[in-house]
């Protein structure tokens, strides 16, 4: 798999996640909820506006099968989580965030992201360079509030956010206080009632979901979208892009419409940008100072990514190195 690029000054053309735990008189941190949606990534100047094709917004019908596929629940204790959840695999499933509590009268997507399993401590949360899995959610809990954070070594599971409203990794998601330490890495134990790889008939009709066709020109993409308003689209890739035969959903994340120059690129964690038009997907990398026909793209990885000798060449979370475009230029 290609995980860099270095771009010069032309068009380019290559191949192919406030210390102390949560104790019992500690102050009980805020579930997230759909208002509270703060990103981090700042949005580009009104100097810098794409030019690629808008999107569509979500129908309403379009709105309740993609909350449809979200029906699972990983959670245990009497709590009820304020977005909706679906198992990717295992270790980790899939979270639903709309504009409304009541999926019934939501009009649209405002976020959405990942739970992986683990437990509340330093040396077990993903990404702690990043932060970028701001929360803590304990397994089993009264109620979804008190379930955040939670004694050294709690099972449970680490949440990253992917915002809409502002597109990019959410670093002021519902946090959790910062884990304590362990002394050493501390493995989940538990096992979820439910958990499994998505599979069979759901996971060819979700991939199906992901319609919208992006690039042009006769470019053939790795990967899956599903445009939500005029700017972003949900953005899935599997083993493959054909529902009948793809078995690994192996990440999530988005895309948005932007212009290709440093001072434009959302974040860190939009790593590559892709000309929307372009003879072959190839030739559709990067481009000129200041192309304005594409889009910024972000992956999630939902399980550690190996390449073919075993190696983790990619953490679950965030890949901000995953088709990495180096020298990235000035904005003219």
């Amino acid at each position: 798999m290609l995980r860099s690029f270095t771009v010069p000054f032309v068009i380019l053309f290559v191949a192919a996640s406030c210390g102390g735990a949560s104790g019992p008189g500690a102050a009980v941190p805020p579930a997230p909820s759909a208002t509270q949606l703060r990103a981090a990534t700042p949005s580009p100047t009104s100097a810098l506006r794409s030019t690629a094709i808008a999107g569509s917004r979500l129908s309403a019908a379009d709105l309740a099968t993609l909350a449809g596929f979200f029906t699972d629940d990983p959670f245990a204790g009497g709590q009820k989580a304020p977005a909706l959840s679906l198992w990717a695999n295992e270790d980790t499933f899939l979270w639903l965030q709309l504009d409304k509590d009541d999926p019934k009268v939501a009009t649209t997507v405002t976020a959405w992201g990942l739970g992986t399993k683990g437990t509340y401590c330093a040396e077990s949360m993903p990404d702690p360079a990043g932060k970028s899995f701001t929360r803590f959610q304990q397994h089993t809990a009264a109620s979804f509030a008190r379930g955040g954070g939670g004694a050294p070594g709690a099972q449970g599971y680490w949440l990253t956010a992917i915002s809409v409203v502002r597109p990019g990794i959410d670093y002021a998601y519902a946090p959790t206080a910062a884990p304590p330490a362990c002394g050493s890495a501390q493995p989940p134990s538990f096992a979820p009632a439910g958990a499994a790889k998505l599979a069979g008939d759901k996971l060819k009709r979700f991939v199906t979901f992901f319609d919208s066709r992006l690039l042009v020109g006769g470019q053939i993409a790795p990967r899956l979208y599903k445009s939500v308003n005029e700017d972003v689209s949900l953005m899935i890739q599997l083993n493959g892009t054909d529902p009948a035969t793809v078995t690994d959903l192996r990440y999530i994340g988005l895309s948005t419409r932007g212009v290709f120059c440093k001072q434009a690129q959302p974040s860190a964690d939009f790593p590559h940008y892709h000309r929307q038009t372009a003879p072959t997907y190839a030739e559709g990398h990067g481009g000129p100072p200041g192309e304005s026909a594409g889009f910024w793209l972000l992956w999630v990885a939902t399980r550690p990514i190996v390449d073919a000798s075993g190696k983790v060449t990619a953490p679950t979370g965030v890949d901000r190195q995953f088709s990495i475009m180096k020298d990235i230029p000035a904005c003219p």
